[in-house]
């Protein structure tokens, strides 16, 4: 009998589940890039509004808090999204990494598996809260890019060399194509945030892989794993390759009974795992991969060649720098203002669509797009898996209609999961006694033990959510607990709807009275003995200036005033207040790069939002048109 040979990895099935784990990535990188051309078209059509207005002022503050609910409208859409996705992915590469362990362990008639425990849990934490780490920008990023545009416009056109509208259309074109930046992480690598999140998926779901594929071959008595080889890698991990690591066991040179005799065998084990990781090896974006290592089976990996020949590492960098270039010329092309602009951001996607064709073909490097190789998206999108759906998002990141009809699907039934949980939970709790304190503690126990089983911790949660709600309230019943405007209203705002907006869709009440009458009461909450509102209004503005100069000082560090205002000895605290031409005569240029970001706001407009009195609104107006 022939003895079993190993050659690990296997190049077949280790390339299937890269490209998967890429796609899974893809995916989470694809609903980033479509919230990002949503953020910008919503900066786009608040742009457009302002044509033909006869004077240019700087962002209203109707304008700012229409941005703010629209982004976090779209905000809330993407965390519900990524957080499903990125937990998914992880928890796909557990099994597919211990699944790969198995498969070669079956060579050797071996097929013990696990259980997937706590760690692949929390890697699935901390990569959701690495790609949420973003989110707060991205919900910041229509506000800023509003206020920067208009304010560079209003310079812009002052010297006439340009009209508003060409100002405002190349300063939008130029957003556009650079997309939201500014995400820095904790070595200072400034990135975007779509490849942010792509890149916190991708290292989570390798570490996940290769967590299930050691944990696997653990269980089953195997502790030596080989380093595979790569066309092309770092000088952190060459040193890595083609190596044997030992799991928990000694390192040097060791003798192990062969797998496939009575025979003794010396290895050179180089390193533990834990030495090769905290050195650089799997370090984020690293394709290197552990395989089992089997004294007397196992061969060591040849040099691996890259299917594009000795250049292809310039070619994949140059299909990605295409890549890049389509995604931005899409961006440009989905917020243009007028149809000259969206015609020749279009061309430009056009020609890129082309040249990624053409070099897919003549390098051997495959292109990210789908369609590159088939002409429709499926049709049967419902009835194919969360996971296969998250292999076609990757697939097609660059088709935003694509995009759009798989996350309609993902997001409809997670809307689908949550009334099945929902209802779950409700009959659970309506079998129990009318009086909490006649349940018993194993027939509570046993409603506990039965959700845990199923897997589904949302729906635990929310079980013992319901069960602390009849403890405290023993005379509570499901069947009258909301009413049917209080659930119409929860369900906005689980769609994104802002709950003020929310409330007013439903009684038919003006949203805006509501936010008025909420800082009212804010005020009024506020209030100390013997002070009257206007009082109240002007201690809150104090300490609300005392914040913006923190703030501003820091922004500036330090220098609050130009040349003019440090000769005639003004206080930079005194420009953020009082009228609006001293602070234009004195305020440094850092102080106004600050403003630009965080509007001015007067003692008038401070009391206007607070109080919310006509005659405060109406002072406010005037004030505002004063400054124009």
């Amino acid at each position: 009998m022939s003895a079993p040979t190993l050659a690990l990895p296997a190049a077949q099935q280790e390339a299937a589940q890269i490209e998967a784990a890429l796609d899974h990535a893809r995916a989470v990188a694809a609903i980033y890039w479509q919230a990002e051309r949503e953020l910008l078209r919503v900066v786009s059509e608040a742009l457009a509004k302002r044509e033909g207005e006869p004077e240019y002022a700087g962002p209203r503050f109707a304008e700012v808090r229409a941005l703010r609910r629209e982004a976090d409208q779209i905000v809330r859409r993407l965390e519900r999204l990524s957080e499903r996705l990125v937990t998914d992915g992880v928890n796909a590469a557990w099994r597919r990494g211990a699944q790969r362990a198995t498969g070669d362990l079956e060579r050797l008639g071996s097929r013990k598996g696990i259980p997937q425990g706590q760690g692949v849990i929390e890697i699935a934490r901390r990569a959701t809260r690495l790609v949420a780490s973003t989110q707060p920008g991205m919900r910041s990023a229509p506000e800023f890019l509003f206020q920067q545009i208009v304010n560079q416009v209003a310079a812009q056109a002052l010297t006439g060399a340009i009209t508003r509208r060409q100002a405002q259309a190349r300063l939008l074109d130029q957003v556009a194509r650079r997309g939201i930046t500014g995400f820095t992480d904790t070595s200072g690598r400034v990135w975007s945030a779509s490849a942010y999140a792509e890149m916190a998926t991708r290292t989570a779901m390798a570490q996940a892989a290769t967590d299930g594929h050691l944990a696997t071959l653990a269980a089953n008595g195997i502790d030596l794993v080989i380093v595979s080889r790569l066309p092309f890698t770092c000088a952190r991990c060459a040193v890595w390759e083609g190596t044997v690591l030992s799991q928990e066991g000694p390192i040097g040179w060791r003798r192990e009974e062969s797998a496939v005799s009575d025979d003794l065998v010396d290895v050179l084990v180089e390193g533990t795992v834990t030495q090769a990781r905290a050195a650089g090896l799997l370090h984020p974006g690293c394709g290197h991969t552990l395989g089992a290592y089997l004294p007397g089976v196992t061969r060591p990996p040849r040099p691996a060649m890259h299917p594009a020949g000795p250049d292809g590492y310039r070619a994949s960098q140059k299909m990605r720098r295409l890549e890049s270039e389509l995604r931005a010329a899409n961006r440009q092309a989905a917020v243009a203002l007028d149809a000259d602009q969206r015609r020749k951001a279009a061309a430009r996607a056009d020609r890129l669509t082309h040249q990624i064709r053409d070099h897919a073909k003549t390098s051997g490097i495959p292109a990210r797009a789908d369609r590159v190789r088939q002409e429709t998206i499926p049709r049967d999108l419902d009835q194919r898996t969360d996971e296969e759906l998250a292999g076609l998002l990757g697939r097609w990141a660059d088709d935003e209609a694509a995009v759009a009809r798989i996350t309609d699907v993902l997001e409809q039934r997670d809307r689908d999961r949550d009334r099945q949980r929902d209802e779950r939970v409700r009959e659970a709790v309506a079998d129990l006694p009318p009086e909490f304190a006649n349940a018993g503690d194993d027939q509570v126990l046993e409603l506990v033990r039965r959700f845990s089983d199923e897997g589904d911790p949302v729906a635990l949660e929310r079980l013992l959510e319901a069960l602390d709600a009849r403890e405290q309230n023993p005379t509570w019943s499901w069947r009258s607990d909301d009413t049917a405007e209080e659930r119409a209203v929860t369900d906005l705002i689980a769609d994104g709807i802002d709950p003020m907006d929310a409330y007013g869709q439903v009684y038919g009440v003006d949203p805006e009275q509501m936010r008025r009458q909420d800082s009212r009461a804010h005020a009024e909450a506020q209030r100390r003995p013997g002070e009257t509102l206007d009082q109240v209004v002007r201690r809150l503005y104090d300490e609300w200036l005392e914040l913006q100069f923190i703030a501003a000082e820091r922004y500036a560090r330090g220098v609050l005033t130009n040349a003019a205002g440090r000769a005639a000895g003004i206080d930079g605290r005194t420009l953020l207040s009082g009228p609006q031409s001293r602070a234009d005569k004195y305020a440094s240029e850092e102080l106004r790069a600050w403003w630009e970001q965080h509007p001015r706001m007067t003692l008038v407009e401070f009391r206007a939002q607070m109080l919310g009195r006509a005659s405060d609104r109406k002072a406010a107006q005037r004030a505002k048109e004063q400054r124009r």
